[in-house]
């Protein structure tokens, strides 16, 4: 049976492209790679682009959701329209194991908050223009956290004068948008509302020992593990979005954008088998981002770049389950940068940069007597300085060198938390560290229907707040600090080629090599607190690596349909750990929650009026637990490998349009750690234009 997969996948290759990736062109200009402007054939690295139109027509309702099918992406967001009620899902660029190094920018600012995830809710899809996506450690030019990779979104500059959207779907969901975009001289504004509510099952309440009302149940690592029940919780994601563009001069434009979410998530019924009330968990976020961004051209061979931005999440709070206390982690993040892309003689561009961001966490607040002693409260400050000068040498027509070199440095300060009680330290010294990224690219195009492209580079990227000076109980353990952790590097490997065997038919394939040292990795640790319950934390491991390959094939039939696929193998380890007892538990193990390979199949039409589109997406095994004792299939507190295939249609006429979109179709069963899927469901939309 492994066999006949694998050769329907490789068959598929032959016929098929790269699943949301068939909006990308050769001749589409893309900036995230080099940041400059860069036809994608020339690009020194492999650039996905997903536009609006194909975000919209696929029923995505968040950014993630749009680019999972990517080769190289891994996105944990739970299944189909019950993904509304996930405040957070990590995402992965080239098994890299943790949210935090993969780079997530809005329009210039990153987005990644002090735990390095992203608050996908507070960024609308309606209001995009594209996403760029490029995979390889982009240190050389963004600093710490585009190790895996960049996802660079680029919002729109106008609307239709009106815009209207109202859909209805499974568990009570509830989806309203609506635009307005107008032109005035040359000022350019538009502004968006989204509200999205869902009812669902998003839990299963566990146990780990016995109870009169409890059901015992075999789990992934041979245990027992005991259901309580179940919770169905409410969501609610609500987000604002303003913006206005002053075209200065025909070379330069000055842009200003204003973004207010906020996501809460309430339990509404949280019982056990006998009926009687469990405790669940609360969870409100809300931030305000502030986007400034100026562009000027107008001295020959010039152009300087000047982005700023401030992200403030004042409200983050935790109320968790069995009485383990509050979790309040208000936070917020700053940057500022300006660059300059300067076109020399002998076909160089030069570009040269300096930015500086500074993030911070503060729950602890000695002036506020309400806090309680049992209150999870955190505080704790980074600073990163960094300046990175790039080359470009066209040298022949057929022939393109990229160098780059990056200096950083980091710093985290002002650390602290209330875990006395329980043994934790209560003031964590303050850490700073420096390095120099440097990256080398190779462009060949020995014909007009070939690319070659092969790099070389490395990248440095200090702990996030969250992973240095986390303190938080669960139900599942206690994550505890550790003012030990050290910025972890990577020196990474590709090389890949893209051929275009007719003006319908192309394929590509890439081969990775990351090598990490000092990476930083979740481990549990014995039971300090005392609960019974292993507890866990970030410590530096010597040694992890990530390897493995991406194909990618296309395959226009007409020119509204087209096919499309992509297979990744992604191979990970641990190794040369030096801590005895941190050997004996993972030495040699591969990472958490990464799928060993991925492959998306699928088809698209749009003939102006009617588009569909249908796309099968399957997720290989991966671990719960560092010591990969999660062996077993079809149980509890494991990873099931899965196959789910979406569906959506929709008609357009003259400015209107209708759509639904059926996510897991064929209501395919299967666990991802304590929560199984939530099967078939399905979402149906209607949009006005005026």
């Amino acid at each position: 049976m492994r066999n006949f997969t694998i050769g329907i996948v490789l068959c598929f290759l032959v016929l098929a492209t790269s699943a949301f990736a068939e909006e990308t062109n050769v001749g589409d200009v893309v900036v995230t790679a080099t940041k400059t402007q860069q036809k994608v054939s020339d690009s020194p690295a492999t650039v996905n682009v997903v536009t609006g139109a194909a975000i919209k027509e696929s029923n995505s309702h968040f950014v993630d959701e749009a680019i999972r099918a990517l080769p190289g992406l891994f996105s944990e967001r739970v299944e189909g329209v019950s993904g509304i009620s996930d405040s957070f899902a990590p995402i992965h660029l080239r098994g890299m194991p943790n949210a935090s190094e993969s780079l997530v920018l809005l329009d210039g600012q990153p987005m990644n908050n002090y735990e390095g995830n992203i608050h996908w809710w507070s960024i609308p899809v309606e209001n995009i223009d594209r996403i760029e996506v490029v995979r390889g450690p982009f240190s050389a030019l963004y600093g710490g956290g585009a190790m895996g990779g960049v996802v660079n979104i680029l919002t729109k500059t106008e609307y239709s004068p009106f815009e209207f959207t109202y859909g209805c779907g499974s568990n009570q969901a509830q989806y309203l948008s609506a635009g307005h975009g107008w032109s005035v001289g040359n000022f350019t504004y538009n502004i968006l509302y989204r509200r999205m509510t869902l009812e669902a099952p998003k839990q299963t309440s566990t146990a780990f020992s016995p109870g009169v009302n409890n059901i015992a149940a075999p789990n992934a690592t041979g245990g027992t593990t005991y259901i309580q029940g179940y919770t169905t919780e409410n969501t609610t994601n609500e987000a604002l979005t303003t913006g206005i563009t002053w075209d200065m001069t025909p070379d330069s434009s000055l842009s200003f954008r204003f973004t207010h979410a906020s996501f809460e998530l309430d339990p509404v019924a949280t019982v056990n088998y006998d009926g009687q009330y469990l405790s669940s968990s609360y969870r409100e976020h809300a931030n305000n981002t502030y986007i400034l961004s100026y562009r000027n051209s107008e001295i020959k061979d010039v152009e300087v770049l000047c982005n700023a931005g401030f992200t403030d999440n004042y409200t983050d709070q935790f109320i968790w389950n069995n009485n383990s206390g509050d979790s309040l982690r208000p936070n917020s993040h700053i940057n500022a940068g300006i660059q300059s892309n300067i076109k020399l003689p002998a076909r160089n561009t030069l570009t040269v940069g300096t930015d500086w961001s500074h993030a911070r966490i503060s729950s602890l607040d000695e002036k506020d007597p309400s806090v309680l002693d049992d209150d999870q409260i955190t505080k704790g400050s980074t600073t990163t300085t960094g300046a990175y000068l790039q080359d470009q040498w066209d040298a022949t027509s057929f022939l393109t060198l990229y160098g780059g070199l990056r200096y950083d440095y980091w710093k985290a300060y002002n650390a602290a938390t209330n875990g006395a009680s329980a043994g934790y330290p209560t003031e964590t010294p303050d850490h700073s560290d420096n390095y120099v990224s440097p990256r080398v690219s190779l462009v060949i195009k020995p014909d007009d229907k070939t690319t070659i492209r092969t790099s070389a580079g490395e990248a440095f990227r200090g702990p996030t707040l969250w992973e240095a000076f986390e303190y938080s109980r669960g139900r599942r353990g206690t994550s505890l600090p550790n003012p030990e952790l050290k910025p972890e590097t990577i020196r990474s490997y590709e090389v890949g080629v893209e051929r275009s065997f007719t003006k319908a038919f192309s394929m590509g394939a890439t081969y990775f090599n990351n090598e990490i040292k000092d990476m930083m990795y979740k481990v549990d640790t014995p039971d300090l607190d005392g609960d019974g319950i292993a507890d866990y934390m970030y410590k530096n491991v010597s040694k992890g690596s990530t390897w493995g390959y991406e194909a990618t094939a296309k395959l226009a039939l007409r020119s509204d349909l087209s096919l499309f696929a992509n297979y990744t193998r992604t191979y990970t380890k641990v190794n040369k750990v030096d801590d005895p007892d941190l050997a004996a538990q993972i030495d040699g193990k591969e990472f958490t929650r990464i799928p060993d390979k991925t492959y998306n199949l699928g088809c698209d039409y749009d003939n102006g009026k009617l588009f569909s589109n249908a796309v099968l997406r399957h997720v290989g095994d991966r671990y719960n637990y560092a010591d990969n004792s999660d062996i077993y299939n079809n149980r509890i507190d494991g990873y099931d490998p899965f196959t789910v295939v979406d569906f959506n249609l929709g008609y357009r006429v003259k400015n209107c349009e209708v759509s639904a979109g059926v996510f897991n179709v064929f209501d395919k069963e299967y666990w991802e750690s304590w929560d199984k899927s939530h099967g078939r469901t399905y979402m149906v939309k209607g949009t006005v234009k005026l």
